[in-house]
């Protein structure tokens, strides 16, 4: 427990991407953290105030945020998820998400309260949660992306990829 640390998860866009919609961090789902060990987080680990949404955890490169920003974060007992609003002068953010070049979210947390059952294994009780970013690859190897779009008929196009690790 010490420094900042990223997790990456599932987006999915919609709307022509002015909504990104995602798992931010699916509970209980195992990942393996650099090959050094694997972690868990339990339901309801996150505490958070003001959250930001940024690209590739760089900071100053804003998206959304919660305090009035167009971030909406909603925990479950089963996910932490996100609903952000995709500025319209964001138009570069919108493309790489329908073209798939973004294509996960990753959290940005300090960890606070952890057990390691084994040497390998690692859960997490509770972390703050600083921010949220699009990112190119989803560490989470069991989530999916879905990308939505509205069709000229008015219907919805939906298209499944596997998220590779």
């Amino acid at each position: 427990m010490g420094g900042i640390e990223y997790r990456f998860a599932e987006v999915r866009a919609e709307e022509k991407g002015a909504v990104v919609r995602g798992v931010a961090m699916p509970y209980g789902a195992e990942a393996d953290i650099a090959g050094a060990f694997r972690e868990t987080v339990e339901p309801g680990a996150f505490r958070f105030d003001d959250v930001v949404l940024n690209r590739m955890h760089v900071r100053e490169d804003l998206i959304a945020r919660t305090d009035g920003g167009g971030l909406t974060l909603t925990d479950s007992a089963t996910a932490l998820s996100l609903r952000a609003d995709v500025p319209e002068y964001r138009q570069d953010v919108r493309d790489q998400v329908a073209r798939r070049i973004l294509r996960g979210l990753s959290v940005e947390m300090y960890v606070k309260a952890e057990e390691w059952p084994s040497p390998d294994r690692r859960v997490i009780k509770a972390a703050e949660l600083r921010g949220v970013a699009l990112v190119d690859r989803a560490a989470y190897g069991d989530t999916t992306l879905q990308l939505a779009k509205r069709a000229r008929d008015g219907g919805l196009e939906v298209r499944w990829w596997p998220v590779v690790v």
